[in-house]
Formats: C-alpha cells, sequence, structure tokens
C-alpha cells in the first residue's frame, strides 16, 4: 500500500480505463482522448509506456474498431442481404389504433466495386496497385540516355534564362 498523495493517473484516468476503452472503440485518436481527459500528448505516451493497462485498453479496443471496419469493408465488397421491417398503423377518427400492420422484406445490396478495388490494392498490392516498376532499355539492350538542353527547356517553358552563362555549361 503507498502512503501519500493520489496522483492524477489515480484520481482522473485509472478510473476511466472503462471509458477510454469505449473511445477507442468509436474510432477516437489519442489526441481525441487527450482531449477528452484533460492532458497533453506527451503526458498521455508517457502514460502509455509505463502504464501497461493503458496501452492495453487501447490495443485491444482499436484492434476491435480495425477489425469491425474491415468486416464492414469486406461485407460491402462482396454484397450482402439483410431485413427491413416496416410498421402500418391505421387510426380511426377518434385515433384509435384499428389495424396494425407489420412487413418484413428482405434488402439485397450488391457487392460494391469501389469497395472491391480498395480492397485488392491492400491485400494483394502486387497484382492491384497502380504503379508498375517498369524498366526502359534502348536498341542495344542499354539504358537510354536523353540529353536536355537546359535553354531549350527554360525558353519552351517560358521561364526566363538568367544571365550567368548557362549556354556555356556542359555536362
Amino acid at each position: 500500500m503507498t502512503v501519500g498523495r493520489k496522483t492524477y493517473w489515480d484520481t482522473r484516468i485509472e478510473p476511466r480505463l472503462f471509458e477510454i476503452a469505449g473511445w477507442a472503440r468509436d474510432g477516437h485518436t489519442d489526441k481525441d482522448i487527450c482531449e477528452a481527459l484533460g492532458v497533453s500528448i506527451p503526458t498521455f505516451y508517457k502514460w502509455k509506456a509505463i502504464k501497461t493497462e493503458l496501452l492495453d485498453t487501447l490495443k485491444v479496443n482499436k484492434a476491435i474498431a480495425d477489425l469491425t471496419v474491415e468486416n464492414s469493408l469486406y461485407k460491402r465488397a462482396t454484397g450482402y442481404t439483410y431485413e427491413e421491417t416496416s410498421r402500418e398503423i391505421k387510426t380511426d377518427k377518434n385515433d384509435k389504433i384499428i389495424f396494425k400492420h407489420v412487413k418484413k422484406t428482405e434488402k439485397i445490396v450488391i457487392p460494391d466495386t469501389t469497395a472491391q478495388i480498395f480492397w485488392l490494392k491492400n491485400r494483394k498490392m502486387n497484382e492491384w496497385r497502380d504503379t508498375k516498376n517498369l524498366e526502359h532499355s534502348g536498341p542495344d539492350g542499354g539504358p537510354i540516355e536523353q540529353k536536355i538542353d537546359a535553354t531549350e527547356y527554360l525558353k519552351k517553358r517560358g521561364i526566363p534564362i538568367p544571365d550567368i552563362g548557362i549556354e556555356d555549361i556542359e555536362e
């Protein structure tokens, strides 16, 4: 048992670990959590380094949030069905309910190509990324060399040529 004055951690942070877990699970950033707790970011990071209960709370609950989003993205990419319930209530002229009808309809959400592209670009980068590394070679199989005349380059772009003898510069 420790004797003495309780710290800010003991009185204001540790009792709120359950609340912090909820914020992390809801997708809030460390900065958001710091603002809600009224602490600075460096202090919060110091606590994360020395208070394993805080670090564990954040890791587990941020992982839950990430998995929830990943599952939603997967469902959106592959399509899914859900049941929609609607209620129809009819009343008489005295506002007394005379008819109540519950209608259930199965709805289909078709696969979303944007979600599919995002998924594939992130999960199968080598096959689906936009940029490909291509090597260009000249007719002899060697690299292509392209000489650029600096003066012509500047003239084509309407950039004034500085008066420092740029024409005399050789490679």
